[in-house]
Protein backbone atom coordinates (compact mmCIF):
# COMPACT_ATOMS: atom_id res chain seq x y z
CA UNK A 1 0.00 0.00 0.00
CA UNK A 2 2.76 2.46 0.94
CA UNK A 3 4.71 1.50 -2.19
CA UNK A 4 1.59 2.24 -4.30
CA UNK A 5 1.05 5.50 -2.45
CA UNK A 6 4.59 6.82 -2.90
CA UNK A 7 5.02 5.20 -6.31
CA UNK A 8 2.47 7.60 -7.75
CA UNK A 9 4.53 10.66 -6.79
CA UNK A 10 6.91 12.41 -9.20
CA UNK A 11 10.50 11.14 -8.86
CA UNK A 12 11.91 14.22 -7.09
CA UNK A 13 9.09 14.20 -4.52
CA UNK A 14 9.37 10.44 -3.96
CA UNK A 15 13.15 10.70 -3.53
CA UNK A 16 12.88 13.63 -1.10
CA UNK A 17 10.23 11.80 0.96
CA UNK A 18 12.30 8.62 1.11
CA UNK A 19 15.56 10.31 2.05
CA UNK A 20 13.97 12.62 4.63
CA UNK A 21 11.46 10.31 6.32
CA UNK A 22 12.97 6.86 5.81
CA UNK A 23 16.73 7.44 5.59
CA UNK A 24 16.62 10.29 8.11
CA UNK A 25 18.49 12.88 6.08
CA UNK A 26 18.32 16.51 7.18
CA UNK A 27 17.06 19.33 4.95
CA UNK A 28 20.66 20.56 4.57
CA UNK A 29 21.88 17.08 3.50
CA UNK A 30 19.04 16.78 1.00
CA UNK A 31 19.67 20.25 -0.41
CA UNK A 32 23.36 19.46 -0.86
CA UNK A 33 22.77 16.04 -2.46
CA UNK A 34 20.11 17.38 -4.83
CA UNK A 35 22.00 20.62 -5.55
CA UNK A 36 18.92 22.67 -4.64
CA UNK A 37 18.33 25.43 -2.07
CA UNK A 38 16.85 24.29 1.29
CA UNK A 39 13.65 26.22 0.52
CA UNK A 40 13.11 24.15 -2.63
CA UNK A 41 13.61 20.91 -0.71
CA UNK A 42 11.11 22.05 1.94
CA UNK A 43 8.60 22.93 -0.79
CA UNK A 44 9.08 19.50 -2.41
CA UNK A 45 8.47 17.80 0.95
CA UNK A 46 5.36 19.92 1.54
CA UNK A 47 4.05 19.13 -1.96
CA UNK A 48 4.90 15.44 -1.53
CA UNK A 49 2.97 15.23 1.76
CA UNK A 50 -0.02 16.91 0.16
CA UNK A 51 0.10 14.67 -2.93
CA UNK A 52 0.49 11.57 -0.75
CA UNK A 53 -2.54 12.59 1.32
CA UNK A 54 -4.59 13.17 -1.83
CA UNK A 55 -3.52 9.80 -3.24
CA UNK A 56 -4.36 8.05 0.03
CA UNK A 57 -7.84 9.53 0.00
CA UNK A 58 -8.28 8.76 -3.71
CA UNK A 59 -7.14 5.20 -3.11
CA UNK A 60 -9.57 4.87 -0.23
CA UNK A 61 -12.38 7.12 -1.46
CA UNK A 62 -14.12 9.75 0.62
CA UNK A 63 -17.65 10.93 1.21
CA UNK A 64 -18.21 14.36 2.74
CA UNK A 65 -21.32 14.64 4.90
CA UNK A 66 -22.56 18.11 5.83
CA UNK A 67 -25.04 17.57 8.60
CA UNK A 68 -24.79 19.58 11.80
CA UNK A 69 -28.28 18.51 12.81
CA UNK A 70 -27.89 14.82 12.00
CA UNK A 71 -28.49 12.50 14.87
CA UNK A 72 -25.67 10.15 15.75
CA UNK A 73 -27.78 7.22 14.48
CA UNK A 74 -28.38 8.93 11.11
CA UNK A 75 -24.68 9.66 10.69
CA UNK A 76 -23.75 6.10 11.67
CA UNK A 77 -26.15 4.82 8.97
CA UNK A 78 -24.48 7.07 6.37
CA UNK A 79 -21.04 6.03 7.58
CA UNK A 80 -21.96 2.33 7.36
CA UNK A 81 -23.47 2.81 3.88
CA UNK A 82 -20.26 4.47 2.66
CA UNK A 83 -18.05 1.86 4.35
CA UNK A 84 -19.99 -0.90 2.61
CA UNK A 85 -18.52 0.46 -0.64
CA UNK A 86 -15.01 1.04 0.67
CA UNK A 87 -15.54 4.75 1.27
CA UNK A 88 -14.54 6.84 4.27
CA UNK A 89 -16.99 9.41 5.70
CA UNK A 90 -15.92 12.88 6.83
CA UNK A 91 -18.58 14.71 8.81
CA UNK A 92 -18.28 18.47 8.57
CA UNK A 93 -20.75 20.71 10.34
CA UNK A 94 -19.98 24.07 8.74
CA UNK A 95 -20.84 24.92 5.12
CA UNK A 96 -17.71 27.01 4.49
CA UNK A 97 -15.40 24.43 6.07
CA UNK A 98 -17.13 21.79 3.93
CA UNK A 99 -16.48 23.78 0.75
CA UNK A 100 -12.81 24.29 1.66
CA UNK A 101 -12.43 20.58 2.37
CA UNK A 102 -14.12 19.64 -0.90
CA UNK A 103 -11.90 22.01 -2.93
CA UNK A 104 -8.71 20.80 -1.20
CA UNK A 105 -9.49 17.07 -1.46
CA UNK A 106 -12.40 16.37 -3.79
CA UNK A 107 -14.55 13.48 -2.52
CA UNK A 108 -16.36 10.91 -4.63
CA UNK A 109 -19.71 11.98 -3.15
CA UNK A 110 -21.18 14.83 -1.09
CA UNK A 111 -24.20 14.23 1.12
CA UNK A 112 -25.92 17.31 2.52
CA UNK A 113 -28.35 16.52 5.30
CA UNK A 114 -29.79 19.66 6.81
CA UNK A 115 -33.24 20.37 8.12
CA UNK A 116 -34.81 23.49 6.62
CA UNK A 117 -35.69 25.13 9.93
CA UNK A 118 -33.84 28.44 10.18
CA UNK A 119 -31.03 27.73 7.73
CA UNK A 120 -30.25 27.68 4.05
CA UNK A 121 -26.78 26.12 4.44
CA UNK A 122 -27.69 23.06 2.39
CA UNK A 123 -28.85 25.17 -0.53
CA UNK A 124 -25.83 27.50 -0.30
CA UNK A 125 -23.41 24.57 -0.43
CA UNK A 126 -25.28 22.93 -3.32
CA UNK A 127 -25.20 26.16 -5.33
CA UNK A 128 -21.51 26.74 -4.53
CA UNK A 129 -20.52 23.24 -5.60
CA UNK A 130 -22.65 23.00 -8.71
CA UNK A 131 -21.53 26.43 -9.83
CA UNK A 132 -17.79 25.71 -9.39
CA UNK A 133 -16.65 24.64 -12.84
CA UNK A 134 -13.11 25.96 -12.20
CA UNK A 135 -12.35 23.21 -9.65
CA UNK A 136 -14.59 20.65 -11.45
CA UNK A 137 -16.71 20.43 -8.30
CA UNK A 138 -19.82 20.54 -10.46
CA UNK A 139 -19.02 16.92 -11.43
CA UNK A 140 -19.07 15.58 -7.85
CA UNK A 141 -22.40 13.85 -7.15
CA UNK A 142 -24.41 15.83 -4.60
CA UNK A 143 -27.17 14.14 -2.62
CA UNK A 144 -29.47 16.20 -0.43
CA UNK A 145 -31.35 14.55 2.39
CA UNK A 146 -34.30 16.31 3.98
CA UNK A 147 -37.91 16.08 5.05
CA UNK A 148 -40.37 14.47 2.69
CA UNK A 149 -42.16 17.71 1.75
CA UNK A 150 -42.22 18.74 -1.90
CA UNK A 151 -41.12 22.35 -1.29
CA UNK A 152 -37.80 21.24 0.21
CA UNK A 153 -37.29 18.65 -2.52
CA UNK A 154 -37.99 21.26 -5.20
CA UNK A 155 -35.55 23.70 -3.59
CA UNK A 156 -32.90 20.95 -3.50
CA UNK A 157 -33.31 20.27 -7.22
CA UNK A 158 -33.20 24.02 -7.98
CA UNK A 159 -29.97 24.37 -5.97
CA UNK A 160 -28.36 21.74 -8.17
CA UNK A 161 -28.66 18.52 -6.20
CA UNK A 162 -28.19 15.40 -8.29
CA UNK A 163 -30.53 13.46 -6.05
CA UNK A 164 -32.92 14.05 -3.18
CA UNK A 165 -33.66 11.50 -0.47
CA UNK A 166 -36.44 11.95 2.06
CA UNK A 167 -35.66 11.43 5.74
CA UNK A 168 -35.46 9.09 7.46
CA UNK A 169 -33.31 7.05 5.10
CA UNK A 170 -33.17 3.37 5.90
CA UNK A 171 -29.59 2.10 6.20
CA UNK A 172 -30.06 -0.61 3.53
CA UNK A 173 -31.68 1.85 1.10
CA UNK A 174 -28.82 4.30 1.59
CA UNK A 175 -26.24 1.54 1.12
CA UNK A 176 -27.74 0.39 -2.18
CA UNK A 177 -28.20 3.99 -3.33
CA UNK A 178 -24.54 4.88 -2.63
CA UNK A 179 -23.50 1.71 -4.42
CA UNK A 180 -25.47 2.71 -7.52
CA UNK A 181 -24.17 6.28 -7.34
CA UNK A 182 -20.54 5.23 -6.99
CA UNK A 183 -21.02 2.79 -9.89
CA UNK A 184 -22.51 5.65 -11.91
CA UNK A 185 -25.98 4.11 -12.19
CA UNK A 186 -28.06 6.22 -9.79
Amino acid sequence: WLRDLLGGLPHRHREAMYRFYVAGWSIAELASALAKPPGTVKRWLFEARRMALRRAIEMEGRVVVLGPDLSEAEYKDMEAAAAAHGLHCDRIDDVWAARRSIVDLPPVLVIVAKRPAGSCDAFVLAALLKGDVQHALDRIPLVMVGPGDTDYAHAAWCAGADCYLARPCAGDDLTSFIGRLVAGCA
